[in-house]
Formats: structure tokens, sequence, C-alpha cells
């Protein structure tokens, strides 16, 4: 493992995610944030350890990458459809998988929002102990859509999931310093042609 990938949440930090997890399964239980809630998948919107995950998957990408983790939505209302801003123009959705997870996935029941959701690239976040974290990847939206695989009886995922493994997706080194550029240069051409 690159220890430099790794990224140590401080207790504070992991109790504030806690709270916010625990807030957004009450909050679907009231009602709140339908259009968020219709497109919950394993379990998103019950299970409060997966909102947990999901967040502090988000604030570790925000550590890494040196962003303010006050830019992440802690309110009570839906995100934009991204998570974090990485160097400032690059809208990122976070996903987190558990230890044994190698997989960044679009699931199966969020597939009809794939095109019309906002977000430019996806990075992968692997649990890796209670309070730690290891950025896996990331791929362009571009990129997920002509690379990934579908999933037909994969243990663990259900069929017509989209996926990709961690080993195929771009090196998170190039989240830092402009690295993005080279690879949206290519998606961009790619699009143009």
């Amino acid at each position: 493992m690159d220890s430099s990938l790794s990224v140590t949440l401080p207790s504070k930090l992991l109790a504030r995610c806690k709270a916010y997890g625990e807030r957004v399964i009450s909050d679907y239980a009231f009602g709140m944030n339908t259009a968020s809630r219709s497109v919950s998948t394993h379990r998103a919107d019950v299970d409060s350890q997966v909102q947990i995950l999901g967040r502090a998957a988000e604030c570790a990408v925000s550590l890494w990458c040196g962003l303010d983790i006050e830019q992440l939505n802690w309110t009570r209302g839906c995100d934009g459809g991204f998570d974090v801003l990485i160097e400032r123009i690059y809208r990122a959705d976070v996903k987190a998988t558990s230890e044994r997870g190698r997989l960044l996935i679009w699931p199966i029941g969020k597939r009809h929002i794939f095109e019309s959701k906002q977000f430019d690239l996806l990075i992968l976040v692997r649990r890796s102990g209670a309070d730690e974290f290891l950025i896996r990847g990331w791929s362009s939206k571009v990129g997920f859509k002509r690379d990934h695989e579908v999933a037909d009886g994969l243990p663990g995922i259900t069929d017509g999931t989209w996926y990709m493994h961690e080993r195929d997706l771009n090196n998170p080194y190039l989240l830092r310093d402009g690295g993005c550029d080279t690879i949206f240069d290519d998606d961009r051409a790619e699009l143009a042609a």
C-alpha cells in the first residue's frame, strides 16, 4: 500500500461525519430530499453506515487534495450532483467502498441519471480502517462511460451495474497540481471527433 495515498481522519471529523450520516437517514425518514432518495441504492436511504462512509470518503478526498472540508455540502439539502471541486473547476463525485472493495461503481438504479448528473469525474476511495481511507483512483465521466464494464454474475454486485476495477483507473496523483488537464484534454478531443 502506498501510504502517501492514505488519509487518517481526526476523531472530531469522524464524529461530524457520523452526525451528518444519521441526519441524512432521519431526513429521508421524514420525507425530505425525495429526489435523492428516489435514486438511492444499496440501502443508502435507510443505513446510516452507508451515509457515514460516503461522507468520510468525501472528507478524505478533500484533505488529501488540500481542500477545505467546508466546501462539502453539510446542509440538509441535496448536493448539486457532485461532492468536491478539484482544481476549482472539476466537479467530483466521490464513491466509497469497504476494505475489500476494488470497484468504482455506478449502480444500476442510477444509470438513468448518469448523463444528466452534473459531475466531471468519479473518485474511488476505499476504507482501510476505522479512521483510515485510501484514495484509489479516478475516471473522468467521459472515460467511465467509454471504459466501464457491466456486472453480470459478479459476487456482491448487482447485475447491470456499471463498474471499473481500481487497477484501470487514473493515477490519484493526477488529482493534484493540474494533473487532470491531460485526461480532460483527451476527453475533449474524443468528444469533438
